[in-house]
């Protein structure tokens, strides 16, 4: 996977929590508004960490970057998918 990719899917994947967030804010009828923006926030901040970590691999081999980049990948889509869940739970 290119890197370019990767930073590509994190992006987007972090842009659907954000928006189920402001979902969940407009639409639902009744919100703890505090919750779901503490999720917001979490979701940008995981998002700026995991950017962060894509491009901190310059000093790693092939066979690391590969390992290195597999676990940022699950803990991208494990992240995303705890918040959602959180989310849903609190309707």
């Amino acid at each position: 996977m290119k890197i370019r990719d990767l930073k590509k899917d994190v992006n987007s994947v972090f842009e659907f929590v954000i928006q189920e967030c402001y979902t969940c804010l407009y639409y639902s009828p009744v919100v703890n508004y505090e919750y779901v923006y503490s999720i917001l926030s979490e979701a940008v901040e995981k998002r700026e960490e995991i950017l962060t970590l894509i491009n901190d691999n310059k000093k790693l081999s092939k066979i690391d970057k590969s390992k290195y980049f597999s676990n940022l990948t699950h803990n991208l889509f494990e992240s995303s998918s705890e918040m959602v869940d959180r989310l849903c739970q609190q309707n």
